[in-house]
């Protein structure tokens, strides 16, 4: 099943600049945060390879909830921190 978020992330033109931000990360571990436009904290996540997970959300949306897709159309830009050392 196909979420709404999905559907429209397709035709958002900051989610094409979003992944292709994500497309540019590093492979180390780290934490990212996703922020909303009125820049509230939507999600905060960590990963062994940042570029991996982070641009798992631009992807498929298979395995994806509906409650995620809620929280991703608020979405409107990422922040990551690595330093290199597992999180």
């Amino acid at each position: 099943m196909e979420c709404a978020w999905y559907r429209r992330k397709k035709k958002m033109a900051h989610i094409k600049e979003l992944r292709a931000k994500a497309m540019r990360l590093p492979l180390h571990p780290g934490v990212y945060i996703m922020h909303s436009r009125d820049d509230t904290i939507i999600y905060i996540g960590k990963a062994k390879a940042l570029k991996n997970r982070v641009s798992q959300y631009f992807g498929s949306d298979k395995n994806h909830n509906e409650k995620r897709c809620a929280a991703w159309s608020q979405m409107s830009s990422i922040s990551v921190y690595s330093d290199g050392q597992r999180v």
